[in-house]
């Protein structure tokens, strides 16, 4: 920008230096955000509009939404700036405009939560590639957008409840990426992949996955998503039994992604962090992490986050029955938010931490009423539930002189 900013200005050159902001922009996201990066989207915008390139002002447009969303302490400027371009006119069929603004709207809805929204637009740009014979193209963005879009579609649909559909869709996105070898959407994709096996407990898969996508992200260069796998990593090794490289893994996650400086998803590392500090009996650190996660994730609207984060919160608190109440009201502001998004397997976990609650002062009978919500909700077992063990039970063992089967739960 520097030297095209130096020659003389044409028409050419102003041309020049909208087609270098937008080939520039991959590269930086993988690197995490630049303090000049917002002042050259709005250079690049300005001269986009002077020029009469709408289609390119409206993708840097979104560039400029996405920024605000994850690194720029706006949210709410952010996505008036995404559905702006959203509803577009021209966005109708035209796959050189609409993928990469959908794309960047989709990463956006993986920080707020989103995902049944993923789970309606994922499938129509993915028809649109097929149609226009694209699946190769990045269109601009760090990624192979086909995969891209098959994986955040399987993250989605495995977050509202539908795991088995939702592996189907990752195993797509993961077998076009590796036949085109895209490093980025590989660690993004093993990355997911890692993710829906935590949520399901399978802690050796999921540390398969993310020891993979671990790989992929270094290879390729990139350090904006290294944290948050890290931590997801340090999940998986809880679920296994290994609590000291869980703490370790977690506490790496959450500094590396302070070191980035974005801040999407730091709210996700002090979560982590504080379910493992909790399994270790550190409840002060838990409740500690928790506060943080809330606070992160109020702040970016990461919606799905802060439910979670109350739900953590509240087992930190539910520690004496001199907080039971403040217990009850953060975990029942939190099942709203997820019901509201429509999260099955998030919001099971927020009956069974109303139901340990109950079970740790010793109230079994309201504590058997939450199991049961939970057993009606969610056919996986949740992470809330059990502790980890051998292979032997298959990973996990119920809670002893707390929890019964909930199976056995009418």
């Amino acid at each position: 920008m520097e030297i095209l900013s130096r020659l003389p200005v044409t028409h050419e050159n102003k041309q020049e230096k909208i087609a270098l902001v937008l080939s520039i922009a991959p590269p930086l996201h993988r690197v995490g955000y630049s303090k000049d990066y917002l002042p050259m989207l709005q250079q690049a915008e300005a001269l986009a509009e002077e020029l009469g390139e709408e289609k390119k002002r409206v993708h840097i447009r979104s560039l400029i939404g996405v920024y605000y969303v994850g690194t720029g302490g706006d949210p709410q400027l952010g996505w008036k700036y995404l559905e702006e371009c959203m509803n577009h006119p021209d966005m109708e069929g035209n796959a050189e405009l609409a993928v990469p603004v959908a794309f960047n709207t989709i990463s956006s809805f993986s920080v707020s939560g989103d995902f049944l929204k993923t789970c309606r637009i994922a499938p129509t740009v993915i028809g649109l590639i097929e149609r226009s014979g694209t699946r190769n193209r990045s269109f601009g963005t760090p990624h192979n957008v086909y995969a891209f879009m098959f994986a955040v579609w399987g993250i989605a649909t495995s977050a509202t409840g539908n795991f088995d559909r939702g592996e189907e869709l990752l195993e797509k996105a993961l077998s076009f990426a590796l036949d085109m070898d895209h490093q980025f959407t590989l660690g993004f994709v093993e990355w997911h992949y890692g993710m829906i096996y935590a949520i399901k407990g399978d802690g050796h898969r999921s540390a398969e996955h993310l020891r993979k996508a671990i790989r992929y992200m270094e290879d390729s260069q990139t350090v904006i998503h290294q944290g948050p796998v890290w931590s997801w990593l340090g999940l998986a090794h809880l679920f296994m039994g290994e609590t000291e490289p869980a703490l370790e893994f977690t506490r790496k996650g959450l500094q590396m992604h302070t070191d980035v400086g974005v801040l999407f998803f730091q709210s996700m590392c002090h979560w982590l962090l504080s379910q493992v500090h909790l399994e270790l009996g550190d409840t002060e650190n838990a409740r500690a992490h928790a506060e943080m996660a809330l606070k992160c994730s109020s702040n970016n609207n990461e919606r799905y986050i802060q439910g979670i984060s109350r739900i953590f919160l509240e087992r930190a608190l539910a520690k004496t029955e001199q907080k039971l109440a403040e217990a009850e009201q953060q975990i029942l502001r939190g099942l709203e938010i997820l019901e509201a998004l429509g999260l099955r397997p998030f919001y099971s976990m927020g009956y069974l931490g109303l139901g340990e609650v109950y079970a740790e002062i010793g109230q079994k009978q309201d504590a058997l009423s939450y199991v049961s919500c939970f057993s009606l909700n969610c056919p996986y077992t949740s992470i809330l539930l059990l502790r980890p063990c051998g292979p032997e039970t298959g990973g996990w063992y119920f809670r002893p002189g707390i929890w019964p089967d909930p199976a056995a739960v009418s």
